[in-house]
């Protein structure tokens, strides 16, 4: 890896310094390989990139290099977000990223795991502080329906940690009514069942009876997109970051690792099929004192 990419750091009009710490390791190892897989020196390469993985990530996209760097996401993004740039640098932007995406791109019917690459750093779950503070910032929103929005979609990333691509395929009808509680009958191609953490339940059965047979997040949109949310989160607030669907649902999967949810079950409830995609989030559990420990374990030696 060239001096210039360990150096390398994007001027806050193109990523933030808050995401960066969170996507710049991942950015940095994609674009040291593509270029050395692409004609393209690091240094044209690393803009580019550092604002697409930004893009996806805010939509919700894991920091995964198959699942972020695809020809459809390439075309959507030069579409959608390059048309303040000109005409010469919109064609290069897309030129790079095709090149790249020829990198990373997994095959039509290959296995999923095609190159042997780093674990990508997962999203740091928020604080307790910092999801009551984002309730409140939605609770305070200036229109009744921007309100009703913005608290139904932290009821499903931190109260069911769902992704993106679940929250925009929602309708009333997925929010069942069970008699223990509210569970979301997630579609799409991780289908699953999700019962919702109590304190989320309201909100989501509420939305369910407001918005009848229509979408359950902006009911009166046309069909979803791949910046769905990060396109409402950027009227919330001027001030104040943007809302991470993957912060959310990192927040989720700690909570319930924490409250010692199986991995076999806590996989299935994520939709995830990788043991991996759960283990990258120990880290950010809390502690367990080693006295605790042991007595957990001789507590299940004596009940055999």
């Amino acid at each position: 890896m060239t001096s210039y990419l360990l150096n390398y750091t994007p001027k806050p009009d193109i990523v933030s310094a808050k995401y960066w710490a969170t996507i710049g390791p991942f950015t940095i190892e994609a674009t040291a390989e593509a270029a050395l897989r692409t004609p393209y020196e690091d240094r044209y390469l690393v803009t580019p990139m550092a604002q697409f993985v930004a893009w996806q990530w805010m939509s919700g996209v894991a920091l995964d290099r198959a699942e972020m760097f695809t020809r459809d996401a390439v075309d959507t993004f030069i579409r959608d977000q390059t048309k303040e740039m000109s005409k010469g640098s919109r064609a290069n932007y897309r030129a790079v990223l095709r090149r790249v995406v020829e990198v990373f791109e997994v095959p039509k019917g290959a296995p999923s795991k095609r190159l042997a690459l780093t674990a990508a750093s997962p999203a740091a779950p928020y604080t307790e502080a910092e999801e009551a503070a984002w309730r409140v910032l939605m609770g305070n929103q200036a229109t009744e329906l921007r309100r009703e929005n913005g608290e139904v979609l932290l009821a499903l990333g931190f109260g069911a940690g769902l992704a993106t691509e679940d929250i925009a395929l929602l309708f009333g009808p997925h929010i069942v009514k069970v008699r223990k509680g509210i569970e979301i009958d997630v579609p799409g191609r991780r289908a699953r069942v999700v019962p919702v953490l109590s304190e989320w339940e309201d909100i989501l059965f509420a939305a369910a009876e407001r918005v009848g047979d229509q979408r359950l997040f902006l009911p009166n949109r046309d069909g979803h997109t791949r910046n769905l949310v990060s396109n409402f989160v950027a009227k919330l607030s001027a001030e104040k970051p943007g809302l991470s669907v993957p912060r959310m649902r990192a927040s989720w999967i700690v909570r319930l690792l924490n409250g010692g949810i199986k991995t076999n079950v806590l996989m299935t409830l994520a939709g995830v099929a990788d043991p991996e995609a759960l283990a990258r989030y120990v880290q950010f559990m809390d502690p367990v004192p080693t006295e605790d420990a042991h007595a957990a374990i001789r507590a299940l030696s004596r009940a055999r």
